[in-house]
């Protein structure tokens, strides 16, 4: 406030020096104008002079003296003619006097210097012109003056503001108080280095410097130099490797099970984990979740005291995943709190007692529950709030000759369009629908009337198509087996059922709804005459662990296995071999590449995930052909679901 109440002062002070120099400026013009005659030249003043000195003395030339200059000797008088004039009607008591006057007549010697001698005459005062230009040099000299002392003064309330900065911010600094550093004895510097909030503070702190420091974001960057492609004209039909993954203390002598990108924060991806078999102490089960601008440790590690083998994020909270383990427990672990989880499923209860191996949620934001399948032959409807026991259970049942009387299901495929309708692949490479509810023709439950035999091995992926076209291709489904192959179904919904189980399909927790629980159907379904055939097959060099449609594009899909390859199809452009093949590279130098058990699209179909065996978490750029939608795209897909074989 002090500093603003200056610089108003000095503002003052300026504006009283140029309201000074207008005001000389208007008084100097002023006299100007009453000195000058512009409108009479000099002869005619002269001439009004002689005449008035005339009528008042007498002429003061003589004849022969015209035009010459009279100068007296020395020592004498010049002889001036006197006249007195008689004023009539004056007192006569009044005392006349004369003067006298004496007027040279000295005519210039040149027309520059009579230019330059310019006499002027007026009745109160007789002046040059030198006396203006002195006058005017003042009025000069002072505007100069006044300029440059408001300059200086410019400068002068400069000089002091940035000096009075500078004494502040000097004064500032020296106002730090000094404070007495306590010297901490071992005792307690151990205490504080072993305290929670330490370690709290030394781990969020060190994360943001290394994300920083990790990130490979190009700080010099020009963007006046036009844009800079990711993909050159001959790689630009490729895939590009974007990072890998693998910390030496969470993933060393594991494998992944399963993956899955956050739809809350696009930059992380989970990845649960197997045990290690090489180590007894370390925890059964792993879940890591990375950061794709920190590839140097994971943002977080959570554990379970079994193998977990399958994790997904909950879409409708952003800080849960939820898991599945060998040992048929639910989990869900909290990115707010630890390592463990914070939910478990009961094993005691009704819930499942053998490996999960899928599991997927349904549902709103305001009511959602989670879906799982097991190989005990046991569906499950969970709520993440309470997994005691689930709330809704179903036990599937395979009719004779069936060499197993439990259905185990090892793949869950969940309708976009219709979540109560769900498909199951199973360990005896089939395809089943399941209701959750009942329709108007038909009854909650398993059917086998749409049952479809086309794997020859267990089934490993399923994926149902996502709602991403103008048209609805959610009847077309992928799916995956160890027995070489990717096939496309067109899944109808079905009409009438032929069920399994109770009158409803389900059984709560507290037992059968009513009698015939156990009632079994004839085999339908066993053999492709009540099935459906497949619109596509696809033959892989190995086995295929998993495939997975595109979220943006329609016809696009990916493929891993045994081969140790991403696989990307294009079906708008083939059908028979991939568009793109691409293999991770090693994470060290000499190490062999080993199977690829999972691979994930994020959510805007730019980047792929993959990891398997080694442990090793990989990620994929794909090209812009890959990750923009075609015109006209969906209309080919339709087609193609609508050819009959």
């Amino acid at each position: 406030m002090e500093l603003r109440a200056e610089i108003e002062v000095k503002k003052a002070k300026l504006a009283d020096l140029r309201r000074l120099r207008e005001q000389q400026r208007l008084q100097h013009s002023l006299q100007r104008d009453n000195l000058a005659s512009p409108g009479r030249s000099v002869s005619d003043r002269r001439s009004e002079l002689d005449q008035l000195v005339a009528g008042l003395v007498g002429s003061p030339r003589t004849p022969g003296h015209s035009g010459s200059i009279a100068t007296p000797r020395a020592g004498q008088t010049p002889d001036v003619p006197e006249r007195i004039f008689d004023i009539p009607n004056i007192d006569q008591n009044l005392h006349l006097t004369t003067e006298t006057f004496t007027v040279f007549d000295l005519p210039p010697t040149s027309k520059q210097s009579r230019e330059e001698t310019k006499i002027t005459y007026s009745k109160e005062v007789q002046t040059d012109d030198s006396e203006f230009s002195v006058q005017e040099s003042t009025a000069v000299g002072s505007d100069l003056e006044l300029k440059f002392s408001e300059d200086e003064l410019r400068m002068q309330i400069q000089a002091e503001l940035e000096s009075k900065m500078a004494s502040q911010t000097q004064d500032k600094d020296n106002s730090i108080p000094e404070r007495n550093m306590k010297v901490l004895s071992e005792k307690e510097l151990d205490s504080v280095v072993k305290s929670k909030e330490f370690y709290s503070f030394l781990k969020n702190s060190t994360k943001v410097v290394e994300r920083a420091l990790d990130d490979d974001y190009d700080i010099l960057v020009d963007y006046t130099k036009g844009i800079s492609h990711s993909f050159s004209t001959e790689n630009e039909w490729k895939i590009q490797q974007s990072g890998q993954f693998y910390s030496d203390k969470w993933s060393k002598g594991r494998s992944i099970t399963s993956l899955d990108w956050s739809k809350i924060f696009p930059e992380l991806i989970l990845a649960s984990y197997s045990k290690n078999v090489a180590s007894s102490k370390e925890p059964l089960g792993v879940v890591q979740v990375w950061d794709t601008h920190l590839k140097s440790h994971p943002e977080f590690v959570f554990t379970a005291d079994s193998d977990v083998t399958v994790a997904k994020w909950s879409p409708f909270h952003q800080n849960l995943i939820v898991g599945g383990c060998y040992n048929g427990q639910i989990q869900v672990w909290d990115t707010r709190a630890g390592m463990s989880a914070v939910h478990k499923s009961s094993m005691n209860g009704v819930g499942h007692m053998y490996p999960v191996y899928s599991l997927d949620f349904v549902g709103a934001k305001s009511a959602n529950s989670i879906i799982s399948c097991s190989t005990d032959g046991r569906i499950c409807t969970w709520s993440v709030d309470m997994l005691a026991e689930p709330f809704e259970f179903t036990d599937l049942k395979l009719p004779p000759p069936s060499r197993t009387e439990e259905l185990a299901p090892t793949a869950l495929g969940v309708s976009s369009s219709d979540q109560s309708f769900i498909l199951l692949g199973s360990e005896d490479g089939n395809v089943y629908s399941y209701n959750r509810t009942s329709r108007t023709n038909s009854r909650a439950g398993l059917s086998l009337a749409t049952a479809v035999t086309g794997h020859f091995a267990p089934l490993t992926g399923m994926h149902c198509h996502p709602s991403n076209s103008p048209l609805d291709l959610t009847d077309l489904v992928l799916t995956s087996s160890l027995d070489w192959t990717v096939k496309l179904w067109k899944v109808q919904k079905p009409t009438s059922h032929v069920q399994v189980g109770n009158e409803a399909g389900l059984q709560s927790a507290f037992g059968p709804s009513s009698p015939g629980a156990e009632r079994a159907i004839p085999n339908a379904g066993m053999q492709n005459k009540l099935g459906l055939e497949p619109l596509l097959e696809f033959i892989g060099e190995d086995s295929v662990y998993d495939v997975s449609w595109s979220p943006v594009r329609s016809g696009v899909f990916a493929s891993t296995g045994s081969s140790g390859k991403v696989d990307i199809w294009d079906l708008t452009i083939d059908k028979e071999v991939p568009f793109v093949s691409q293999e991770p590279a090693p994470i060290q130098s000499g190490s062999t590449q080993r199977a690829l058990n999972k691979i994930v699209w994020d959510k805007d179909g730019k980047y792929v995930a993959t990891g398997g065996l080694s442990g090793v978490l990989t990620v994929f750029e794909v090209s812009k052909i890959l990750s923009t939608a075609k015109a006209g795209e969906w209309t080919v897909m339709r087609k193609l679901a609508s050819n009959k074989r």
